[in-house]
C-alpha cells in the first residue's frame, strides 16, 4: 500500500529535519537518531530533544514502512485497546479516543468510566497513539508531538486513498468494496 501511495504523490509524514535515519537509504525504515541540541515546540514551549531523550531513556525511535514504534513509552495501566473499526475521527463521542477509554474500563481493572480514563490520562499528560487500524496506546503527549508520524486514521485515509488509486487506474474494474 505506502508504495502504491509514495508513487501516486503521497508525501511520507516521517521526521526530515533535527536528526538523521540510521541508513540514510531508508528513511522511514530505520531509525530516526534526534539531534539532541535540537528543539520541538509542545504546549507553547521548546524543548530539547536531549531533555526528551534523557527524560524518557532512549536515543532513538525506531520506524518500519514509516510507523514509529512507541511501544516502550506506553502507560501499561491503560493497556492496549483494540477498537473494532478505526473511527474517521479521534474526538467526539464516537472518536477514537472514546472508545478506547471505553475499552479500558470494560476489559482493565481501576477505571468505572470513560471520563475517570480521560481525568488519569490528563494528570499523567497522556495522549492515545493509534499505533494501526486497530489499536491504541496511551503514551507521553510529547513523545506524540515530537516525533512525526502517522496513526491509524492516517492509514485509513491512505487505504482509502489507494483503493481510489485503484479504481481510477483500472476504470472502476478493481474497487476496494
Amino acid at each position: 500500500m505506502l508504495s502504491v501511495a509514495l508513487k501516486n504523490g503521497h508525501k511520507p509524514n516521517i521526521p526530515q529535519t533535527r536528526g538523521e535515519w540510521s541508513d540514510p537509504d531508508k528513511p522511514g525504515d530505520s531509525d530516526w537518531i534526534p539531534d539532541p541540541e535540537e528543539t520541538f515546540s509542545y504546549k507553547g514551549e521548546d524543548i530539547a530533544y536531549g531533555e526528551l531523550m534523557e527524560k524518557y531513556g532512549f536515543d532513538r525511535i525506531t520506524y518500519r514502512k514509516q510507523l514509529p514504534d512507541f511501544d516502550s513509552f506506553a502507560d501499561g495501566k491503560l493497556g492496549e485497546p483494540y477498537l473494532e473499526t478505526m473511527p474517521d475521527e479521534r474526538t467526539g463521542g464516537d472518536g477514537s479516543y472514546r472508545q478506547a477509554s471505553e475499552w479500558v474500563v470494560s476489559n482493565m481493572s481501576g477505571f468505572s468510566s470513560a471520563q475517570e480514563v480521560e481525568e488519569y490520562m490528563n494528570e499523567h499528560d497522556l495522549v492515545w497513539h493509534e499505533v494501526d487500524l486497530h489499536h491504541v496506546i496511551a503514551i507521553p503527549g510529547e513523545i506524540n508531538t515530537a516525533f512525526i508520524h502517522i496513526g491509524g486514521i492516517g492509514l485509513g485515509n491512505n487505504l482509502a486513498r489507494v483503493g481510489e488509486l485503484i479504481s481510477e487506474k483500472t476504470g472502476g474494474q478493481y474497487t476496494t468494496e
